[in-house]
């Protein structure tokens, strides 16, 4: 059998830093990092190795920037070090098509995203690798993203390090994330001023006669025109009509748009590596009939009352009361969808604070959800009015300047 170079060109900082472009200065970086280093002392923490893949991209992509969109990675971050990457991002072996030139850290360890013969290296042997030679074999080390953990990882990961103690560590390290610092609340007011001139785009391309797939299609391009760098980071884009607003979370379809049709769109997105969600519910060039603005005001007011309880201090918990009570107020109560009336954005799409009825999560003053109280008819359609809310001392504010009541706006 053939000897087989896997690796044509060097994985080493000095020969990619050309392409580099990070959306923060070095300093943020820094700051996350010691952060973490210091919640890990509290933990006793000797090291962390955090997980992702092509599901869960946001925990690496926050310390690292980092962005693998294939394969699975793994950092592993001493108590008393840098970070060390380990990939299988590399689509054709190759450092630049593996993204880690979007990336600050230095020391990278390369892996095959496919296993050709005869036994390229993996991401289990380069995290072997990394915990022999920072000396971690009896350490205490925190883990986050066990879920990305495949059987035979797990397994052979046990064996090789049965000295180890393992330590779930994700919630700690989603706390960390949560509180966002000026930089990050900058971004995401810039994502929100290209959120607002891709849903008017969207919209003023809704009228009858247009397909669902044009309008979901008016929406990216704006998207995308607007600086954002992936659309559907999460879900593909939601464009549902008629009787198909009933579906909420539903792709969009050839079906044209009819005169008076109840409308949804949702949206989920990245900008300079943010998740953006943003939904709407509107009626397609009429004014709503009052059985369609049965759904849609309250779905309005659900926001407003929301953002104004989105102040520091108050249980996620209780913000669903707070949806509960407007539903109910408008007579939705039975439609009111008590799963969840938020989520927590950041560099991956559902995080802290979680806001919903078992929520163990305070809100802080700089974080950042997506506020998204439901009313879903199963026949009439869906009203949600999904917005992105900075929390502050006394009350939030909306990141966005798309109106709540976008029925009420001529496109």
């Amino acid at each position: 059998m053939k000897d087989i170079s896997y690796f044509r060109y060097s994985w080493r900082f000095d020969d990619r830093k050309q392409f580099l472009e990070l959306p923060f200065p070095m300093s943020e970086y820094e700051r996350r990092v010691s952060n973490v280093k210091a919640r890990m002392a509290e933990s006793k923490l000797d090291a962390l190795m955090i997980l992702g893949d092509v599901r869960e991209r946001g925990n690496i992509r926050y310390l690292t920037n980092f962005y693998a969109q294939l394969g699975h990675s793994a950092v592993i971050l001493p108590l008393d070090g840098d970070p060390i990457l380990a990939t299988s991002a590399a689509a054709h072996g190759e450092p630049l098509h593996s993204f880690v030139y979007e990336t600050w850290v230095r020391d990278i360890r390369g892996a095959l995203y496919r296993a050709f013969p005869p036994n390229p290296p993996t991401v289990l042997q380069r995290v072997k690798e990394i915990l022999d030679e920072t000396k971690l074999r009896r350490a205490r080390i925190g883990i986050v993203g066990w879920q990305l953990l495949g059987y035979d990882f797990f397994v052979n990961l046990k064996q090789a390090f049965p000295e180890v103690e393992w330590v779930e560590w994700l919630r700690p390290y989603e706390l960390l994330k949560a509180v966002k610092s000026p930089l990050e609340v900058r971004v995401f007011e810039h994502a929100g001023a290209a959120l607002d001139t891709a849903f008017a785009a969207a919209l003023a391309v809704a009228k009858p006669g247009a397909t669902e797939l044009e309008v979901a299609g008016a929406l990216e391009h704006e998207m995308r025109r607007g600086g954002v760098e992936t659309v559907s980071y999460l879900f593909d884009t939601r464009v549902c009509s008629g009787p198909r607003a009933a579906l909420k979370n539903g792709n969009p379809t050839a079906r044209k748009l009819q005169r008076g049709d109840l409308l949804f769109i949702d949206i989920s997105a990245t900008y300079h590596g943010y998740a953006l969600d943003c939904a709407t519910s509107t009626v397609v060039d009429a004014e709503p009939t009052q059985e369609q603005l049965a759904l849609l005001e309250p779905a309005a007011q659900m926001t407003e009352a929301l953002v104004a309880a989105s102040r520091e201090g108050t249980p996620a918990c209780e913000l669903v009361e707070v949806a509960r009570a407007v539903a109910t107020k408008n007579g939705q109560g039975k439609n009111f969808i008590e799963f969840l009336v938020g989520h927590g954005l950041g560099c991956s799409q559902v995080e802290a604070p979680h806001c919903h009825l078992n929520s163990d999560d305070v809100l802080a003053s700089g974080m950042i959800y997506a506020v998204e109280p439901m009313i879903v008819d199963p026949v009439l359609g869906t009203g949600t009015v999904e917005r992105i809310c900075c929390c502050g001392k006394d009350g939030g504010r909306l990141l966005t300047r798309l109106p709540l009541r976008v029925w009420d706006v001529r496109w």
